[in-house]
């Protein structure tokens, strides 16, 4: 079957893609309301871009109504938390999706504990084992999205979760235990990992 996407519906093209590109990262994404409570939404259109600077993207689509809280949170502060949600967390990060009104908090709404940073103006969701502190790099615009470049500034990465190694820090993927993205109400966790040695 070809499929020529100028052929059909927006939502068509949305839910082919989000099942065909499987399975997709989630950045639980925390930012700071105009009235300084915090907003925090999950996202899958999302991936790292580069290492040097370390930079990670998330894309963010106007629906109609205008674009996500989190959207205008970091156009007007500049910075943001991404959090690597994990199986652990993954119903309450699934609810956190749901549209609540303008700065209703989803950490009050859900009850989601944070923890202050020292150095940054944001805090970080006590439970997840990695947290992205990230500045904006560039703002892409998109057609009807825009793409948000982050450059990442500080991370933080539960020490539970490293294995010792004794040239770089080795991250366990099966204790870091995250959630993807697959299509419609779909989420996968890990399954068989395969190492295989670069050529």
């Amino acid at each position: 079957m070809i499929i020529k996407t100028e052929e059909l519906s927006l939502n068509s093209i949305y839910h082919t893609l989000t099942q065909s590109i499987v399975p997709r990262p989630v950045a639980w994404v925390l930012s700071e309301n105009d009235d300084h409570s915090h907003n925090l939404a999950p996202f899958s259109y999302f991936n790292a871009v580069a290492s040097e600077p370390p930079l990670i993207s998330i894309s963010i689509t106007n629906k109609g109504s205008g674009y996500k809280d989190t959207f205008d949170n970091i156009l007007n502060r500049g910075y943001f938390v991404v959090h690597i949600a994990d199986v652990d967390m993954v119903e309450k990060m699934n609810s956190t999706s749901a549209p609540l009104a303008k700065n209703h908090s989803e950490l009050e709404e859900f009850g989601i504990e944070v923890v202050e940073v020292e150095g940054w103006p944001l805090p970080r969701i006590v439970q997840s084992k990695i947290a992205m502190l990230c500045s904006t790099y560039q703002i892409v615009p998109l057609g009807n999205v825009h793409m948000i470049v982050g450059e990442i500034k500080q991370i933080f990465i539960d020490e539970t979760i490293i294995t010792p190694h004794e040239s770089r820090l080795i991250i366990d993927p099966k204790l870091l235990n995250p959630v993807s993205r697959l299509g419609g109400t779909l989420y996968a966790t890990l399954g068989q990992i395969i190492d295989l040695p670069r050529p």
